[in-house]
């Protein structure tokens, strides 16, 4: 006569396999608290930036470029798109308006005269002083003040979620969008050429 084996019940957290069963509702709680977090980021960036066209009537881009000239003046076109994390086709053409609007000016002032340099006119030091909040923006600032360790965290955390969409399809590269556009860009000028 043979004895049934009784089933031993796993362990709390295991599941039939002996492996970790996961955490459903708590995984979806910490996805849910990222996701609240991001969206008040990027609110209170927003939030800021439209101020900042509303009051003073320049971009974002074009505040935190103000300040970024007015801190080292006479930088140059590539060290403000470096500072700025921006592609030089958007630093040069964000240039060319605040040009047009008479808040900075270029001057090509070395020996090579390839090389411009970059300095806030009167009106574009007084409008950054009427500027609210930080003139490079919240999130720059908040990024900036930092430490070197919490900044390898969020970096490393945010090439995770970049990394996620990208393999979805869902993120392109802000490098490669630039790069489509002004290739498309040049094929319709080449177009408009061949048609005169």
């Amino acid at each position: 006569m043979s004895t049934a084996t009784p089933r031993k019940t796993p362990p709390p957290g295991e599941g039939a396999g002996g492996g970790e069963r996961p955490d459903v509702a708590g995984h979806e709680k910490k996805a849910h608290g990222a996701l609240q977090k991001l969206r008040e980021i990027i609110k209170t960036a927003q939030e800021q930036f439209q101020s900042t066209t509303e009051r003073a009537g320049v971009s974002g881009s074009q505040a935190w470029a103000l300040s970024e000239i007015a801190t080292r003046p006479g930088m140059i076109v590539s060290e403000l798109g470096k500072a700025m994390a921006i592609h030089p086709s958007t630093t040069s053409n964000m240039l060319d308006k605040m040009q047009k609007r008479g808040l900075i000016r270029r001057e090509r002032i070395d020996s090579d005269q390839r090389v411009v340099r970059l300095f806030l006119t009167d009106d574009g030091a007084s409008l950054l002083r009427e500027l609210p909040g930080p003139a490079r923006g919240l999130l720059p600032d908040a990024l900036g003040r930092l430490s070197d360790d919490e900044l390898d965290h969020v970096d490393a955390a945010l090439g995770l979620i970049l990394e996620k969409l990208e393999r979805r399809g869902a993120y392109t590269p802000l490098a490669s969008m630039i790069a489509k556009r002004d290739r498309n860009g040049a094929a319709t000028a080449r177009a408009g050429a061949d048609r005169r």
